[in-house]
């Protein structure tokens, strides 16, 4: 499922803020983005929950300790990374930005900032003030292993991302809006019932919910309380099941997915750095048509990471760099 939702994020970057590609593919960005990052957080609830089988046993300290580590290291260092590259790139940007030092420090508490260069970065840091808030509850004894308790935090964070005012700092309005599909994550990995519905998952749920998903962002339904957008993530969400219970079935196919995986995490850190790079040559330089541009950053974006993390496994002096391992994410 990581490398199935990778594949949808690298694609969703592919060239979209160029006014042609995103007209001509505008459904397919729309698809894309109605459950592509729901789908991330819930499996990392589903991972969370999977990897602390007794949660109120989890040390705060070493936990966040290792989610430092793990999630603002990279989107400390290539938040800086990337400020020094638009800045030398200015003039190819269609973006408007102010270059001073006050926006430099402030994207990084708030990467959803007017002058912000750290793009896709906000995940990381919208993943850690989960991490947090899931400590603090479990601190308050919460036990978010009943199924009853994370089905009435699930109502209550969907209600408070609809009602409270947006709070861009530490991105905690994000937090709270993508904190319900973590809770289902916890569930799934949970809840027998539900794990045995989704062992069961087969070809006709997977054409059901795929039909379903493409319909609800075709008809652009508009309900009260963000629900249209939460159904559309949970049809997602179960789409994306299907899709990978499927995928798995098939011989040799699936494993091979299976070791792909162990790339995700570093294709989402570097990706931006091959498409940047597609999107200029193919754009600024040869001019070509926006379909090439659409293919070549989507190519970039997921072969770069993977060059970068075998050349790593082949250096010795590079393996054994615990730093670079950080920022790499590999």
């Amino acid at each position: 499922m990581s490398v199935w939702g990778i594949i949808l994020v690298v694609l969703g970057h592919s060239g979209f803020e160029e006014p042609i590609i995103r007209e001509r593919l505008a459904f397919l960005h729309s698809w894309i983005y109605s459950f592509h990052m729901p789908l991330f957080f819930m499996i990392s609830g589903y991972l969370f929950s999977f990897t602390n089988k007794d949660f109120i046993s989890i040390n705060p300290t070493k936990f966040l300790t290792k989610k430092i580590q793990r999630l603002l290291i990279p989107y400390t260092v290539l938040g800086i990374i990337l400020y020094i590259i638009k800045l030398a790139f200015s003039g190819l940007s269609h973006a408007e930005r102010t270059f001073s030092v006050g926006a430099f420090f402030k994207m990084f508490i708030s990467p959803g900032c007017a002058d912000s260069t750290m793009g896709y970065l906000w995940y990381l840091l919208s993943l850690f003030m989960i991490f947090v808030i899931v400590i603090t509850m479990i601190r308050l004894r919460c036990n978010l292993k009943s199924t009853s308790l994370c089905i009435a935090l699930f109502a209550t964070f969907v209600c408070a991302d609809s009602i409270l005012p947006k709070i861009e700092w530490l991105n905690i309005s994000s937090a709270v809006h993508y904190m319900p599909y973590f809770l289902i994550g916890i569930l799934l990995c949970n809840n027998n019932k539900l794990s045995t519905l989704i062992n069961r998952i087969g070809g006709g749920n997977l054409l059901i919910s795929t039909i379903l998903s493409v319909l609800i962002v075709a008809c652009r339904l508009e309900f009260p309380f963000k629900i249209g957008a939460i159904v559309s993530a949970i049809v997602g969400i179960w789409m994306s099941i299907s899709l990978c219970n499927v995928v798995l079935r098939i011989n040799r196919f699936g494993d091979y997915l299976i070791s792909f995986s162990k790339y995700t995490y570093s294709i989402y850190l570097f990706s931006w750095f091959g498409q940047y790079a597609a999107k200029i040559i193919i754009i600024n330089i040869l001019h070509l048509h926006w379909s090439f541009c659409v293919m070549a950053m989507f190519i970039c974006g997921l072969l770069l990471p993977i060059i970068v993390d075998r050349i790593v496994d082949r250096i010795a002096k590079l393996q054994n760099c615990r730093a670079l391992h950080l920022i790499i994410g590999y």
